[in-house]
């Protein structure tokens, strides 16, 4: 999994606009955006996130989260998800 470009955004902006700015982005190769909403986690405050990596795997996961920290850039952290039980590792 790479990730080419981070953009850092300065102000709070609505799902409409993510979805305008993600849509408008040219480096995107895939002409679709996924949303998902998960509503009511425990311990993750109410918020949007970009889901980094998705695992069934908790070491492969904290490899990841390790990886992620190193690099000083994100604010990282995961949720498990019962319904695909995977754990979703994210940045705020």
């Amino acid at each position: 999994m790479g990730i080419s470009i981070f953009m850092k955004v300065s102000k709070i902006i609505s799902l409409e606009e993510m979805m305008h700015e993600l849509m408008e982005n040219p480096l995107r190769e895939e002409k679709t955006v996924k949303f998902e909403v998960y509503n009511n986690l425990k311990e993750v405050s109410n918020s949007y996130y970009l889901v980094l990596g998705i695992f069934t795997d908790s070491t492969l996961r904290d490899k990841f989260i390790m990886k992620l920290i190193d690099s000083g850039d994100f604010n990282t952290s995961f949720f498990f998800n019962i319904n695909s039980l995977s754990y979703y590792v994210y940045s705020d």
